[in-house]
């Protein structure tokens, strides 16, 4: 497993509503929802952790699920949106 972080795009408002967390990007004029599990790995991404990490607190709640693929293509899809940036 690679030792990609993914972090946050600066500049970005955002907000959990409900369940899910909505993302503001001014800058491109885009408004982002992701749902509770997108919203989840938002938040987790805070905490600066590689890819590894994530995946294990991930799988906390979906326990016996192997997510890796799925949290990867998250990642890349946001990644693409610009709202993360891999480093």
């Amino acid at each position: 497993m690679a030792k990609i972080r993914y972090v946050r795009k600066k500049d970005l408002v955002w907000e959990k509503v409900e369940q899910e967390v909505v993302v503001l990007d001014h800058q491109a004029g885009k408004i982002y929802r992701l749902n509770e599990t997108a919203g989840k790995i938002w938040s987790l991404l805070s905490q600066g952790r590689e890819i590894g990490w994530l995946v294990k607190e991930i799988e906390k709640t979906y326990q016996g699920k192997d997510i890796e693929d799925q949290l990867e293509e998250v990642l890349k899809t946001m990644e693409k949106q610009g709202i993360v940036v891999a480093r």
